[in-house]
């Protein structure tokens, strides 16, 4: 961009040299009494010259600049790395998604333990993406591309990106774990669990999302499901227990259904 602007620069000073320097020799022309038809003619050419010459001159810079935002120069992984990264961008994409839809009626048998790592995991995770994405742009300019204002580039868009990579990464594993325990598990019913919460129905939630939350106490661990299509009679209340039918694994229970004791 600076390189632009500096021939840009450049040929606007070489532009007005000429343009004075032609002004100067119609002037003295007058002066000698010699600006007739054919040199006024012989002037007009010039400046036609100098002005066709300057559009030439800005509309390559003005393609230039535009190829170097559609068209960075990327930097492709090595092919040793390639099929690694994909894979791993497949594991975490797919796994939060699992977290949010299979994950939403599973209760993880090491959920304490995995929340309470949480914040370790962020700690590492965060500076490593963070220090990724940051090579990766400098080497691709991906978000220079789609974001070139500065600002929105780097105090908007880099921490926001940061976040959503971090928050995937984490979650993902939940999102295998609930699909693995769902497969291994066996058909058991009547499961003791305490209700610990629930919340409000949502009137606003969109198509496939769900409606109804409810914390559940299940042997010692604390969980978070959808309770929306999964009840049997009425929703319990805080402190009521329930009986929890599903798959049950060492990985956890995925729950069928949820009746009122």
């Amino acid at each position: 961009m600076k390189d632009a602007e500096a021939q840009v620069k450049k040929a606007f000073d070489k532009a007005n040299s000429e343009i004075e320097s032609v002004f100067q020799e119609s002037m003295a022309l007058e002066s000698q009494g010699e600006l007739d038809a054919a040199a006024k003619a012989r002037i007009e050419a010039h400046l036609h010259e100098i002005s066709t010459g300057l559009d030439k001159e800005l509309d390559k810079q003005i393609a230039e600049v535009k190829a170097s935002y559609a068209a960075p120069n990327r930097r492709v992984l090595p092919k040793r790395f390639r099929v690694p990264a994909i894979a791993m961008l497949f594991f975490v994409l797919i796994g939060s998604i699992l977290e949010f839809t299979v994950g939403d009626a599973f209760i993880f048998a090491g959920a304490n333990d995995y929340r309470r790592a949480i914040p370790w995991l962020l700690s590492v995770v965060v500076p490593l993406i963070a220090v990724g994405l940051f090579l990766l742009e400098k080497a691709n300019h991906g978000m220079r591309a789609q974001f070139p204002t500065w600002v929105i580039r780097w105090l908007v868009m880099f921490p926001l990106t940061i976040a959503m990579c971090s928050a995937a990464l984490v979650v993902s594993p939940l999102g295998w774990a609930s699909v693995l325990g769902w497969v291994a598990g066996t058909p058991t019913e009547h499961l003791e669990a305490i209700v610990i919460s629930v919340d409000s129905p949502s009137r606003y939630s969109r198509s496939g999302e769900c409606d109804q939350y409810a914390n559940l106490e299940f042997r010692a661990i604390t969980a978070r499901v959808c309770i929306e299509g999964l009840m049997v009679g009425a929703t319990p209340q805080k402190g009521d227990k329930v009986a929890l039918s599903g798959r049950f694994s060492s990985l956890g229970l995925f729950i069928e259904s949820i009746r009122g004791k």
